[in-house]
């Protein structure tokens, strides 16, 4: 037997599923339930057909999400902001240490680089 480690969301798919297959649960009103349209419900049921309960965990837990940035980046950035911007602000600091790296781009709040508040020490 295998443990699968499953979210309560994903639980709740397991007992509407089954329900479905008890007959006491037709796919249009499944799909209403989990607010769910029927195509991702029957692919779903299918997923849950041919793999058990396994078949409803998500394949992405485990990884790495995909804006992350490379460690290497972020090293680079932490060391420039330690070595000449410590007397900065967080928002500014980052900025500066952004502009510094990549030339004088603009540089916009929806940056992806992620400077600790640890660095930043008033």
């Amino acid at each position: 037997m295998t443990v699968v480690s499953m979210s309560e969301r994903e639980i709740g798919r397991l007992k509407v599923l089954a329900r479905i297959e008890d007959g006491r649960l037709n796919v249009a009103a499944a799909a209403v339930e989990l607010g769910l349209t029927r195509r991702q419900m029957h692919r779903i049921l299918k997923a849950w057909r041919s793999d058990g309960a396994a078949g409803l965990v998500s394949k992405r837990r485990g990884l790495s999400s995909n804006r992350t940035l490379p460690v290497a980046w972020r090293e680079l950035v932490v060391d420039t902001v330690r070595t000449h911007y410590h007397d900065f602000g967080p928002t500014f600091c980052k900025r500066k240490a952004i502009m510094s790296l990549i030339g004088n781009a603009e540089v916009t709040p929806s940056c992806k680089v992620k400077v600790s508040r640890r660095l930043h020490s008033p």
